[in-house]
């Protein structure tokens, strides 16, 4: 038996800086603090310590939330065919 639960939500930042060449994208991850055990808990809070740019527990909200932000170039013919849009996305 397979039992698949949905918990959490991810938000995507998306921003263009300078002469909207330059973006920067930004993903936050909530999840509930009760889909771990106490020892899976301390264990994300090592991993994402080192792999992610923030992260920390919310207590009074009750979910773990990871923080990680990427940058890159966009080529002058990606921003003349797709244009630049900045948005806030949750799933």
């Amino acid at each position: 038996m397979k039992i698949t639960k949905v918990s959490g939500q991810v938000v995507h930042r998306r921003e263009f800086m300078g002469d909207d060449d330059l973006q920067v994208d930004t993903f936050i991850v909530n999840i509930p603090v009760d889909c771990l055990s106490n020892k899976g808990t301390g264990k994300l809070q090592e991993w994402c310590v080192e792999e992610m740019d923030r992260a920390y527990i919310d207590w009074a909200k009750g979910t773990i939330v990871l923080e990680y932000t990427t940058e890159h170039y966009l080529t002058k013919d990606y921003v003349e065919e797709y244009g630049v849009e900045e948005f806030e996305e949750v799933v």
